[in-house]
């Protein structure tokens, strides 16, 4: 859908284009089995059928352990000792209250939300000067990140192990156990914390909403009594704009355009020039 509107006031003009898209693919039906888990209990979590095709399932993270306490009580993914856990490492949730964390628990993390993309193009001149914006962006736009070498830091290289990132000062310590955000630091990563039995958690779900000021220009065209008499008549417009310059995104790790800290991100770039019209 879009919508434009252009008019003047005296010698202002202005025009403003606004646009609005929805993206949603749906299954409709899908073939699928019917799941029941330990308990003989059907499953309904994580049917395809009805969903988004980007949904995302997986088990759903309850922040971290806090003590060995807590560990010795807790139901944990099936296939882990629990002698190898420690306070810092996940705590996912037993949503069939069977006693242990398996495929049964998994549910809906994410992207089960139509795609929707939004723009605004302004246009405003007044007595030579033109100014021009384009702003964009995304909302309900959910995806999952699970690299091991943003997420965890210090993966495995060369006999050795590579550099973290920002990100970890976030890291689940026992001084930071209130406000973490994100496990334990494990030189090497861990599984139990990254893809327990390779299951994927609502802990690397995020969101790739944003609102950026995509384009900005700003331009004056010298005016016609002047190149008449000093340029032979010339049309003459000076002119500077900027790309990316303003970015407001719900996660502020990656470019929301990109979205992988392994890619080149969107850059800011500014040019300034001279039209000239014979």
């Amino acid at each position: 859908m879009s919508v434009a509107y252009k008019d003047r006031i005296g010698d202002f003009k202005y025009a403003l284009s606004v646009n609005w898209t929805q993206e949603d693919i749906r299954i409709d039906y899908m073939d699928e089995q019917e799941i029941r888990d330990t308990k003989g209990n059907l499953v309904e979590a994580y049917r395809r059928t009805g969903k988004s095709a980007s949904a995302i399932f997986g088990l759903k993270a309850d922040g971290f352990f806090s003590s060995l306490e807590e560990i010795s009580q807790a139901p944990i993914v099936a296939g882990y000792d629990r002698k190898n856990l420690v306070p810092g490492d996940v705590k996912y949730v037993d949503m069939n209250n069977d006693g242990v964390i398996d495929q049964y628990d998994q549910v809906l993390i994410g992207g089960n939300k139509p795609w929707t993309y939004f723009g605004l193009d302004i246009v405003l001149e007044y007595r030579g000067w033109e100014l021009s914006a384009l702003i964009q962006g995304v909302y309900n736009n959910d995806f999952y990140y699970g690299d091991a070498t943003y997420n965890a830091g210090f993966q495995g290289v060369s006999q050795g192990f590579g550099q973290a990132y920002e990100n970890m000062l976030n890291r689940w310590t026992p001084e930071t156990a209130e406000t973490a955000t994100l496990p334990r630091l494990t030189a090497g990563g861990n599984s139990y914390n990254l893809n327990p039995a390779y299951l994927a958690t609502s802990l690397w779900v995020r969101s790739g909403s944003y609102i950026r000021l995509k384009n900005l220009s700003l331009a004056y065209t010298l005016p016609g009594k002047f190149t008449k008499a000093w340029m032979g008549g010339l049309n003459v417009k000076l002119f500077v704009a900027g790309q990316n310059l303003l970015t407001q995104a719900a996660c502020s790790e990656f470019d929301p355009e990109v979205v992988d800290f392994r890619s080149y991100p969107q850059t800011r770039g500014f040019n300034m020039g001279i039209n000239v019209k014979f």
